[in-house]
């Protein structure tokens, strides 16, 4: 028997993807399937790494007993500490916030710790995605979700989770602030948010240059005196977050540092003869 429906009405059914396709092309269903697959491989890994015998709740790293030890004093009311600082301060700020207002249990820690982890494969994911399209950024992000290396420090106290997730929203909000309006504030923010960088590893200096000159040359719908005003807000926040720990160095220790003191201590054990 034929059809009585009017085949303008079986039009649009036709010419619609089907659903479960529209989804996977909605990038923020994409970022968040890219987030909980990260998530879940760092549980799993975390979970077997807490119940072997080699782990035993304990820091066999020095880096991460002294972070330990930072953030414990921080978290008891010492917030400004009586010598320069040795490692990065911004994890052990970071540690102190997580002791004091969650939980000072070092497995609940790491698994937070796995948390920003995991949204550092959805920003992968999301600036793939905004420059090579969907696919590309699918592929980045779960290749980032599954490289062993960000699974292990993602689950180890250390800083180097808190150093790429920070590293990412510096590059995310950079790229969000280039395509939107000029607005000073914005760039002022993105410039304080490279100064956190630098907090949390020194080797944000070297690559905040590479911004500003790529804020310069930048060939958008901004003029030349914009760019200009950009690169000098960049500069300003950046160098406004790095100066406050600057003086804190100095106030406390009478010592001029820019940032850390541990330069000296690396180069010797990195070029000793025992090395």
């Amino acid at each position: 028997m034929p059809s009585t429906m009017n085949p303008a009405h079986q039009l649009p059914a036709m010419l619609n993807p089907p659903t479960h396709r529209r989804l996977l092309n909605d990038w923020r269903v994409s970022c968040f399937i890219v987030f909980l697959f990260a998530l879940g491989l760092r549980t799993t890994h975390h979970y077997y790494a807490m119940s072997s015998p080699l782990w035993d709740h304990h820091l066999p790293l020095y880096d991460s007993r002294y972070y330990d030890a930072c953030a414990r004093r921080i978290a008891n009311g010492d917030l400004f500490g009586d010598e320069v600082f040795y490692l990065a301060p911004a994890y052990q700020y970071s540690l102190a916030l997580c002791y004091r207002f969650l939980t000072d249990d070092l497995s609940t820690t790491l698994f937070v710790q796995s948390i920003f982890g995991a949204a550092s494969c959805s920003m992968i994911y999301w600036i793939a995605l905004r420059y090579w399209g969907h696919g590309v950024g699918l592929v980045a992000g779960l290749l980032a979700a599954c490289y062993p290396l960000f699974i292990s420090f993602d689950c180890l106290l250390l800083p180097y989770s808190q150093t790429l997730f920070l590293h990412l929203a510096a590059v995310v909000l950079t790229i969000r602030a280039a395509d939107k309006p000029f607005r000073l504030s914005r760039w002022i923010t993105v410039g304080l948010l490279w100064g956190l960088c630098a907090v949390a590893h020194g080797t944000a200096l070297i690559i905040t240059p590479g911004v500003l000159l790529w804020l310069w040359l930048d060939s958008g719908s901004r003029t030349k005196r914009l760019n200009l005003i950009a690169s000098g807000a960049v500069a300003i926040g950046c160098a406004t977050m790095v100066s406050v720990v600057t003086i804190r160095d100095y106030v406390v220790g009478r010592d001029f540092v820019l940032l850390t003191s541990n330069v000296g201590m690396n180069l010797v054990q990195g070029n000793n003869t025992a090395a």
